[in-house]
C-alpha cells in the first residue's frame, strides 16, 4: 500500500472513530437528560403531594371554624385577632389554631421528617415571617397575571440542588374570618404555599442506574472503537491488495501497449519488407510464365514460374491475412463502405476457384436468390471473407465432394452469405478452438494457417454482423455470414 493511501485510510478511520464517539456521546447526553427530567418530575410530584396535603387539612380546619389546642402544646397565635381565640376549660386553657397556624405547625414537622420545606407566604402578610422571598414574590406576580404553578431547579444556601415549587392560595369565604379586615374579598389572590424539595435523595436513588448507563455507553464505545480499528485495518489490507493489483494491471497494460506498438511497427515493417520483394517475384514469375521477353528454352521453366507465382500468391495472401487480423484485434481496422453486388463477388470468386475445384474433383456450385439487391459494405472485406471460406471448404473437402455458395435474405430481412461443404466436419468441442487465431482442429489440411475463420469472424463483426458455424463430423460444415438488414440497399436507396 502506498503511503498516501495509508494516510487516507488512517484519516478515514479516525474520522469514523470521531463520528462513533459523537454518536455515543450524544446518546449518553440524551439519556442523562432523561435522568434529569425524571428527577425533576419526581421532585415536582413530591411538591405537588405536599401542597395538596396542605390544602386538604386547611380546608378541614376552615370548615371547623378553627380548632383548639392546649396552650402547653401550642402557643397562642399573637397575629390571630378573632373573638374567643383563648378559652378556659375544666381541662385547662385552650388556644385557637386557625388554618394558617396549623399549616405552619405541619410544615415544621414535615421539614424535620422529610427534608421538604414548605412556606405559606404573601406579598401582604399579617405575620412578618410569612413575607415572600424574592423568588416567591416573582411567582406571586406571575400568579396575579394568570399563571397557576411555578416549578424550577435552583441552588440552596449550602449549594445543593433543590426544586422550588409554588401554587397560589385564593381567598374563599372561610378565609374572610381572618383576612376580611385587610380588605380582601372572595376570589382574590391571598398568597401561596411554596415547597422546596431537596434533589440529593432523588439523585441517590438514580445513582445506580446512572452509573450503569455511563458504564454501558463506555463499554459500547470501546467495543465500537475496537471494531472500527479492526475493520479499518482489514479494509486497509483489502484496498492495499486492490491497489497492488491495480498497479500490476497498469504495468501489464503498459507492457501490452508497448508490445502492441512493437507489433504494429513490426507489421508495418513486414508489410513493406515482404510485400515489395514478393510483388517483384510475382511480377517476374508472370513475365517468365507468359514469355513476355521471348522463349525461355526448357518448358520446365514455365512450370517453375507457375509454381513460383502460386507460392508467392499464397504467401502474399497469408501476409495480408495476418496484417488484417492484427488491425482488427488492435481496433484499427476501418471499413470503406460502398455499393457491393453479391452476384459480382460470388462470380469473381468462382472464376478464381473453379480451376482448383476441378483439379481436386470437387463440384463448386452457386445459388443466388433471384433479384438479389446489393448491400452497403467494404467490397475488399466481403471478397476476402468469401475467398477464405471457399478456400477453406476446398482445402478440407475430399474429391467427389461438393462446395455450395448461397446468397439470400432471411425472414428478418438480413442478407446471408453461406458456404457449405461435404468435408470431414468439426467436432463440437473443437469449434471454439478453430475460431482462435493460428489454432486448428484435429482434422488439418495442407496449406492451413488457422487464420481464415478468425479473420472472417473479425471482418463480419466490423460490419456489425455475425458468423454462425454449424458442423457435423462425417457430414460437413456450413459457415453463414449474416449482415444487418440496415446494410441492404433497395432499388430506391
Amino acid at each position: 500500500m502506498t503511503r498516501r493511501l495509508r494516510r487516507r485510510f488512517l484519516g478515514f478511520t479516525l474520522l469514523v472513530m470521531l463520528g462513533w464517539t459523537a454518536v455515543l456521546g450524544a446518546s449518553l447526553a440524551w439519556e442523562m437528560s432523561l435522568f434529569d427530567k425524571q428527577a425533576f418530575e419526581l421532585a415536582r410530584s413530591d411538591a405537588d403531594a405536599a401542597f395538596n396535603r396542605d390544602l386538604v387539612y386547611r380546608a378541614w380546619n376552615a370548615q371547623m371554624g378553627g380548632v383548639y389546642g392546649h396552650v402547653d402544646q401550642v402557643e397562642p397565635n399573637p397575629y390571630l385577632d378573632v373573638e374567643h381565640r383563648d378559652l378556659e376549660t375544666a381541662a385547662g386553657p385552650l388556644t385557637m389554631v386557625n388554618p394558617s397556624y396549623m399549616t405552619r405547625i405541619v410544615h415544621g414537622m414535615a421539614a424535620q421528617h422529610t427534608g421538604i420545606v414548605s412556606h405559606i407566604t404573601s406579598l401582604d402578610p399579617i405575620r412578618p415571617a410569612n413575607r415572600a422571598r424574592d423568588w416567591e414574590a416573582a411567582a406571586l406576580k406571575r400568579f396575579d397575571q394568570g399563571e397557576t404553578e411555578y416549578a424550577a431547579l435552583a441552588q440552596s444556601a449550602d449549594g445543593s440542588a433543590v426544586l422550588r415549587f409554588m401554587r397560589p392560595l385564593m381567598v374563599d369565604k372561610a378565609c374572610l374570618q381572618c383576612h376580611e379586615k385587610q380588605g380582601y374579598i372572595e376570589g382574590d389572590l391571598r398568597g401561596g404555599i411554596s415547597v422546596t424539595v431537596p434533589m440529593v435523595p432523588i439523585a441517590a436513588i438514580q445513582a445506580p442506574s446512572l452509573r450503569f448507563a455511563v458504564l454501558a455507553h463506555g463499554g459500547v464505545w470501546l467495543l465500537g472503537l475496537a471494531g472500527i480499528g479492526l475493520s479499518g485495518a482489514a479494509m486497509a489490507r483489502l484496498f492495499g491488495r486492490i491497489e497492488d493489483a491495480r498497479e500490476q494491471a497498469l504495468a501489464e497494460r503498459k507492457r501490452a501497449e508497448d508490445a502492441d506498438k512493437a507489433k504494429s511497427r513490426f507489421l508495418a515493417t513486414m508489410s513493406h519488407e515482404l510485400r515489395t520483394p514478393l510483388n517483384a517475384i510475382l511480377g517476374m514469375a508472370e513475365v517468365m510464365e507468359h514469355r513476355h521477353f521471348g522463349p525461355v528454352g526448357d518448358p520446365r521453366y514455365e512450370d517453375y514460374a507457375r509454381d513460383i507465382g502460386s507460392a508467392g500468391g499464397h504467401m502474399l495472401a497469408l501476409i495480408n491475412d495476418v496484417l488484417d487480423l492484427s488491425r482488427i484485434e488492435a481496433g484499427r481496422a476501418e471499413l470503406a463502405d460502398e455499393r457491393v453486388s453479391f452476384t459480382e463477388i460470388v462470380e469473381e470468386t468462382r472464376a478464381v476457384m473453379q480451376s482448383r475445384a476441378i483439379r481436386q474433383g470437387i463440384r463448386l456450385d452457386i445459388e443466388i436468390q433471384p433479384n438479389m439487391p446489393p448491400i452497403r459494405a467494404d467490397a475488399r472485406a466481403v471478397r476476402q471473407m468469401l475467398f477464405n471460406l471457399v478456400g477453406n471448404a476446398l482445402r478440407f473437402t475430399p474429391g467427389g465432394g461438393r462446395v455450395l455458395v448461397t446468397v439470400n435474405i432471411d425472414h428478418h430481412g438480413c442478407p446471408l452469405l453461406a458456404v457449405a461443404d461435404t468435408g470431414p466436419g468439426i467436432a463440437e468441442e473443437e469449434i471454439q478452438t478453430v475460431l482462435e487465431p493460428f489454432r486448428q482442429g484435429r482434422e488439418t489440411a495442407p496449406g492451413g494457417t488457422g487464420l481464415g475463420l478468425p479473420l472472417v469472424k473479425g471482418l463480419i463483426e466490423l460490419h456489425a454482423g455475425t458468423m454462425d458455424l454449424f458442423s457435423r463430423v462425417g457430414v460437413g460444415t456450413t459457415v453463414t455470414l449474416r449482415f444487418p438488414a440496415a446494410r441492404l440497399l433497395t432499388t430506391t436507396t
